[in-house]
């Protein structure tokens, strides 16, 4: 990460334009790096040798469609026991069942396959190991699909004990999460489940003895979908669930729907208007302090009376004030075509950045305070060749097709971290492109 570090009042406005590089753009985590071969050490290389024979001759291993853990081959202790087992799904696709999913023990130092049971549909879609079942085993949740996006997807937990393989709870659904919404201390599941315009409901389960229903909400059935489902703190005190959903005609428009647990009671906090935007907006810990935020579109100073696709738009992203409103924590600039974004920090900078009506989002952006026109940043567009001729003064951003994307910033003092890590810090610029220089 290219971090900037402040001097003045102006540099700490303007450090939110440091360099921060990531691998890959994101959703509900990035397609692209999900497809990166995973790292296999010669331990794990000589037991999928051994899985491998194990299973019918020629089916491959698979992993979870949503899955961000790449690895083939997965360990938990399901049993309690003290030691791990090795959990592996496959594919016989010329087979009436054509998922199956097989679980390995440790023995005195050598592997030995002690089940073997069929999944559901053609697609994992889902695989979570989490204790749901609050009896300190590790438990499988598995989500499985036909393949049709217009069909809901089915949802199993499975528990074992060393002997058998039980299913401790099998229903259909869109998206579930796993947290504790009615800070009792116990895993609670909430499943999500959407047929457009026939069904749209959440449904919290808790186990004792059996998975019971803590409550049903009833949601709105005209939501075409749910792009984004992420669940955990949305006020410091206060865990909850938000529902970035999408509806209306193939226009449409799309707003983000924040359900907490009040006595037990899913509880709706924010109405739509409070969250309504023109364009997808995922939710997110955009300044990484451990609770969700919500974005909605706001227009640069000077832009209110141009186009809606002349607008370089910035997404405001606003925490649950605990009552019954928001309160603004960060704003970003993010390219339409999802190239780079930018950061703006700190937050007293809302409303006084804007940037000049001059500026073409696909040729040249400047970032200027409104009160004063002074420049904080600029965005310049580069051919190649243009490029490769002469680009003094200009750090490169991101390569794109044919276009080399540049940028400027004022007052600022750049240094590279590269030790940081992604999860605890905010990224002032996020590349989403080839970014060999």
């Amino acid at each position: 990460m290219i971090e900037l570090y402040k001097s003045s009042l102006i540099r700490a406005c303007t450090a939110c334009l440091a360099l921060f590089i990531l691998g890959g753009c994101s959703m509900i985590s990035d397609p692209v790096s999900l497809m990166k071969t995973p790292q296999i050490s010669a331990e794990n290389e000589s037991l999928r040798t051994f899985i491998t024979s194990q299973i019918p001759k020629g089916a491959p291993l698979i992993r979870a469609r949503d899955n961000d853990n790449t690895s083939l081959i997965r360990f938990a202790d399901l049993n309690n026991d003290g030691k791990k087992e090795v959990i592996v799904f496959y594919e016989t696709p010329d087979q009436a069942v054509q998922l199956h999913g097989s679980i390995f023990e440790n023995k005195n130092g050598e592997w030995v396959q002690r089940i073997t049971f069929d999944g559901e549909g053609k697609v994992l879609e889902s695989l979570r190991f989490k204790d749901i079942t609050n009896d300190g085993s590790i438990d499988i949740i598995a989500g499985f699909s036909r393949g049709d996006e217009e069909l809901q997807s089915g949802l199993v937990v499975y528990t074992y004990q060393g002997k058998e393989l039980e299913k401790a709870l099998e229903v259909p659904y869109s998206h579930f999460v796993i947290d504790d919404l009615n800070d009792d201390g116990i895993n609670d599941l909430t499943i999500v489940s959407l047929k457009r315009n026939e069904l749209a409901r959440m449904t919290t389960y808790q186990y004792e003895n059996s998975f019971i229903e803590l409550d049903k909400l009833e949601l709105d059935k005209s939501v075409n979908s749910y792009y984004n489902v992420v669940a955990g703190k949305v006020s410091p005190d206060k865990r909850g669930i938000i529902l970035d959903a999408g509806s209306g005609s193939s226009s449409g428009y799309w707003y983000s729907e924040m359900i907490v647990m009040v006595d037990n009671k899913l509880t709706p906090v924010l109405n739509d208007d409070q969250t309504y935007k023109d364009v997808q907006i995922y939710s997110e810990d955009v300044n990484a302090d451990g609770i969700y935020e919500i974005g909605i579109l706001e227009t640069p100073k000077g832009w209110e009376h141009f186009s809606f696709d002349e607008i370089p738009w910035f997404y405001s992203y606003y925490q649950w004030d605990g009552k019954e409103g928001m309160t603004f924590v960060r704003q970003q600039y993010h390219d339409y075509k999802s190239r780079f974004f930018l950061n703006f920090f700190p937050p007293e900078w809302h409303n006084i950045v804007t940037i000049d009506t001059k500026s073409n989002k696909d040729e040249y952006l400047r970032f200027v305070m409104s009160d004063t026109n002074k420049t904080v940043a600029e965005i310049k567009f580069f051919s190649q060749q243009d490029w490769d001729k002469d680009h003094g003064g200009w750090d490169l951003l991101v390569r794109v097709s044919d276009k080399v994307i540049a940028y400027k910033s004022y007052d600022v003092n750049l240094e590279l971290n590269k030790n940081k890590k992604v999860e605890t810090d905010v990224a002032p610029i996020e590349r989403k492109g080839n970014k060999d220089e």
